[in-house]
């Protein structure tokens, strides 16, 4: 079964670098953290779940071309409404 493209959600976001706890949450899965990035995204209350098999691009010019793949999700600790993905850079 061929993998589904498109686009399942898109949205405003705060783009970051990982703080030291989703580094930690990387390494801890054995993956290179060098390209990585946080995203923060409102939580969608179930309309869009994100999954370690999707990927996600970012609409900037900075990032432009880059599609990375969630390794990360979790509900944010300090926002609770909002959902925090941490995704790396794809080869």
């Amino acid at each position: 079964m061929k993998p589904e493209r498109g686009f399942f959600f898109f949205g405003f976001a705060e783009v970051y670098n990982p703080s030291s706890k989703d580094i930690e949450i990387l390494n801890n899965k054995g993956i290179d953290v060098t390209k990585s990035l946080t995203v923060r995204i409102r939580d969608t209350g179930g309309e869009y779940l994100p999954s370690n098999k999707h990927y996600f691009e970012v609409d900037d010019v900075y990032f432009s071309g880059e599609v990375y793949q969630i390794q990360s999700i979790s509900l944010d600790s300090e926002m609770h409404n909002y959902m925090k993905v941490i995704g790396t850079l794809t080869v």
